[in-house]
């Protein structure tokens, strides 16, 4: 089980950091995964829209930021405190098409440094504070492919 809740947690910093690698600007007639209008990641979003290029930059500085240092959840919470913060700045800026997903995300990932920061290095009180989130994969993993599918097409 910490397995696949550990996976999650590296789906939905990822995820959130997929967002154009190649530097460039996608833009498309199509849908966006969820039915919404796409969203170019060159332009800002209606009112309450997001602003999907600082959308697409920060993810990328998160995940970027995530992966270099990949913290320990039982020994650096600030760390995974610090991703937390990173991650909000990115779920605020998210499109309408993909803001629901992003919010399930970055609640998952709240939830789960909280389960670290509670816990206080003890690796059975994290284990049991995190077994909660299972109940939540499909959903996790559902949100994880439908951003990853909008970042892949916009960004």
């Amino acid at each position: 089980m910490r397995r696949t809740c550990l996976a999650g947690l590296v789906a939905a910093v990822a995820v959130l950091g997929a967002c154009g690698s190649s530097g460039g600007t996608k833009s498309s007639n199509a849908s966006s995964p969820s039915g919404a209008a796409p969203t170019t990641a060159s332009s800002s979003g209606s009112s309450g829209g997001g602003n999907s290029a600082s959308f697409c930059n920060e993810g990328r500085s998160a995940a970027h930021a995530a992966t270099s240092s990949a913290a320990n959840p039982l020994t650096d919470t600030n760390a995974l405190q610090q991703q937390l913060n990173r991650l909000k700045q990115t779920a605020a800026d998210a499109p309408a098409a993909i803001r629901s997903d992003v919010n399930t995300l970055l609640d998952y990932y709240t939830k789960f440094v909280q389960a670290a920061q509670n816990a206080h290095g003890n690796p059975q009180a994290f284990v049991s504070a995190i077994q909660g989130l299972q109940a939540n994969q499909a959903s996790i993993t559902a949100a994880a492919q439908r951003v990853t599918a909008w970042v892949t097409k916009y960004c």
